[in-house]
């Protein structure tokens, strides 16, 4: 009947609006929400353990500047500041260690500190100080070592704040995405109203025509 013929006419123009609906705001789906703030609350934590690890870092660098400060001022170093030579006074430092390994343990203070400056003097003084232009003595081996953790942490600095702007560029994405989502969850409602309505009115009537 003319009558059964505009329901479906109707439900399947609504249909059509649905499908089109959906097709065009595929990204932001309500049934995408949940997706989207689950996203939210973990960038949303990541922000804040990089906000921690950068104060962490910023505390780590004033401590690093009183340590550099203190080495330039030779302070907690008794031994005459003499220039070192890689192939001399390595051997000593080395020669040293082992008769302290000898009478005490590998965590005695006296093997520790001497372990240290063994590592520090391979690390910065690799060649002999006779051919270097400038003499390498146990001070500037610890200027050089704390001056290189100052860098290493102004680094981790600048990493964290690029990280930070990555963060915060995808935390408003994904707001924006949640806002679309919650727009288009009121719009889809509204249609799949329509659909159902006319889907029940064309049940009626093709019922009453079946009878």
């Amino acid at each position: 009947s003319k009558e059964e013929a505009k329901r479906r006419d109707d439900l399947e123009k609504i249909e059509a609006k649905v499908t089109s609906y959906k097709r065009m705001y595929a990204d932001s789906l309500p049934e995408n929400k949940e997706i989207y703030v689950a996203s939210l609350e973990r960038l949303e934590n990541d922000l804040r353990a990089n906000q921690l690890e950068y104060r962490a870092t910023q505390a780590e660098l004033r401590s690093l500047d009183v340590s550099l400060e203190s080495a330039r001022a030779g302070v907690g170093l008794n031994t005459p500041q003499q220039p070192i030579s890689a192939s001399t006074d390595l051997d000593v430092l080395r020669q040293e260690l082992a008769k302290q390994k000898s009478i005490y343990s590998d965590n005695h203070p006296s093997v520790r500190v001497l372990q240290r400056r063994i590592d520090a003097l391979e690390k910065v003084a690799p060649v002999d100080s006779a051919k270097s232009d400038k003499p390498v003595t146990l001070q500037s081996v610890m200027v050089e070592k704390v001056q290189a953790q100052i860098d290493t942490a102004n680094d981790r600095l600048k990493a964290l704040r690029a990280e930070e702007a990555s963060i915060r560029g995808k935390i408003g994405q994904t707001e924006r995405s949640v806002m679309r989502s919650t727009q288009t969850e009121g719009a889809l409602g509204a249609l799949l109203r329509d659909y159902e309505a006319a889907k029940t009115a064309y049940a009626e009537i093709k019922s009453k025509l079946d009878n």
